[in-house]
């Protein structure tokens, strides 16, 4: 079965409670257009973005925006780090799928040596040609702990940001807002579980 990111959490609730205040500050930062996007079905979903926020987001995308899995960083990102059952079962179906951009599928070696890189690296690139200038995006998975929730990714341009300076400036930043989702969601988690049992609510500590 190909699972995305809910065991009970709901995929929007946790983003927009969770997700959106981090992605927002790190808008503020780039000033280039960050999202969060999750598995769903056989693409990936955008369940949060800071299009409306950044002047430099030319096409703007908002939350229920889909990219393909294997034509985006995202999709990438999400697929290198998800647990292999997972990522064989949606390699399989994109490989029966007629769409253009799933064909990468049929070719299975292939995209598991791009999967390998992408783990060694610690993040996906993606390059998509435009009128002007071509838009490189970056991505790296929110992990709470080993559970993979979503993709965090940051969209530019190529004639403004060469790519090996993108990656040099963005790619940290993105790791660590990562780490802080994923902890805030572990966190959560807990709590609501304490919730459930009765228990009083975790006191955070100075």
């Amino acid at each position: 079965m190909v699972r995305g990111l809910s065991d009970g959490f709901d995929d929007e609730a946790w983003v927009t409670q969770i997700a959106r205040p981090y992605i927002y500050d790190l808008c503020n930062e780039f000033v280039w257009p960050i999202a969060v996007a999750t598995l769903s079905g056989t693409s990936m979903l955008m369940r949060q973005t800071t299009d409306h926020r950044s002047p430099l987001a030319i096409e703007k995308r908002g939350p229920g925006f889909r990219v393909p899995i294997l034509a985006s960083a995202s999709g990438m990102a999400y697929l290198a780090f998800c647990p292999e059952e997972q990522r064989n079962a949606i390699l399989d179906i994109l490989a029966k799928s007629r769409h253009e951009e799933d064909k990468p599928a049929r070719n299975r070696k292939k995209v598991h040596e791009a999967l390998a890189e992408v783990r060694r690296r610690g993040f996906a690139t993606n390059r998509r040609a435009r009128r002007v200038s071509d838009e490189i995006s970056l991505s790296v998975p929110v992990m709470a702990g080993d559970r993979l929730l979503a993709a965090l990714t940051v969209r530019f341009a190529c004639t403004a940001v060469a790519e090996a300076e993108g990656i040099q400036r963005f790619v940290p930043r993105l790791r660590s807002t990562a780490l802080k989702i994923g902890a805030e969601f572990m966190l959560q988690a807990e709590q609501d579980a304490r919730a459930a049992a009765g228990q009083p609510p975790i006191v955070a500590t100075q």
